[in-house]
């Protein structure tokens, strides 16, 4: 199938359907947390927000989340030279989108190897259009990876520290197309970053949503709209020094990025959460996800965790 690759963001809806994906980080025999957590965010991938909320429910977690969609009319086209970004290449940005859900659960009393697990999901809404035979993609992931950065701490206080050291184990990524990205990593201020492969994840729509529907069938410029998974990860916390809850937060920024070339990628820091600043060799559309039109903000607050 002939594809011409844009990318942009809105809303999806929370009924997802996708193979579930396995978790990056290592097994830990006996901590309950870790493994309850793990197959929290895999219920997640597959079957949607709600699903994992009444597993969060059912098994007495404490947890809250917080929801950002947001709409980006920024694209590229096959057409166009390799150094030059386009704006008009979608021509409905509302046929697409992501969504970015952040949210936290609380260890039970008394915790395990962690206080807290700080969590993001990334959801991707795709579409098709059928043009005489085949179909060409409007709403489609693209090259390199978005970014997305989480921060446990201020830069005026340290209110957690990871889990386990701040190695590798305390991390999680659920999905095939989103990982670890360790070079990125700094737990001493309080940061680390994720990749996610938006482009892998619009492949992975077309094979189980796209491949298998007839064009033939369909009249000229109908479309194939779904929502699809892109993943989760998280990092496992600790509580640190005297703070209440009510100040302690974990705050996120998704960076959605489309070129022709790879980019170098870099952290900043701001009041509203960590950054993620892409620097191309040519010109580059990016866009951070990390507040909605109404000005709340992708964080989360240890008080604002609901028991059951």
């Amino acid at each position: 199938m002939e594809r011409r690759k844009i990318l942009q963001a809105i809303g999806v809806s929370s009924a997802l359907s996708a193979s579930i994906g396995t978790a990056s980080a290592k097994d830990s025999d006996g901590d309950d947390f870790k493994q309850d957590m793990r197959h929290a965010l895999k219920i997640g991938h597959s079957r949607g927000k709600e699903a994992r909320e009444k597993f969060f429910e059912e098994n007495g977690y404490s947890y809250t989340s917080k929801t950002i969609e947001k709409s980006i009319s920024l694209g590229s086209d096959d057409s166009q030279t390799e150094d030059e970004v386009s704006t008009e290449a979608i021509n409905d940005p509302k046929d697409g989108g992501i969504r970015v859900t952040i949210g936290a659960t609380e260890g039970r009393d008394p915790p395990e190897s962690a206080d807290l697990f700080a969590w993001v999901s990334v959801d991707y809404k795709f579409s098709a259009t059928c043009a005489g035979q085949e179909f060409i993609g409007d709403s489609s992931g693209e090259d390199p990876k978005d970014a997305l950065g989480i921060a446990w701490n201020s830069r005026q206080n340290e209110y957690f520290r990871l889990a386990d050291d701040g190695g590798e184990s305390a991390m999680e990524a659920i999905g095939s197309n989103v990982s670890w990205y360790e070079d990125m990593h700094e737990p001493v201020v309080g940061r680390t970053v994720f990749r996610f492969n938006d482009s892998d994840s619009y492949s992975d729509w077309v094979s189980d949503n796209v491949d298998n529907t007839d064009c033939g069938l369909l009249n000229a410029g109908e479309k194939v709209v779904g929502p699809y998974p892109g993943g989760t990860c998280g990092v496992y916390l600790t509580t640190y020094g005297d703070h209440d809850p009510d100040e302690r937060v974990v705050r996120a920024s998704y960076t959605h990025a489309h070129a022709t070339v790879d980019v170098a990628t870099s952290l900043s820091f701001t009041s509203s959460g960590p950054g993620i600043e892409v620097t191309p060799e040519y010109r580059t559309d990016y866009d951070r996800i990390a507040t909605d039109p109404d000005g709340d903000d992708l964080e989360v607050y240890q008080s604002e965790l609901i028991s059951f």
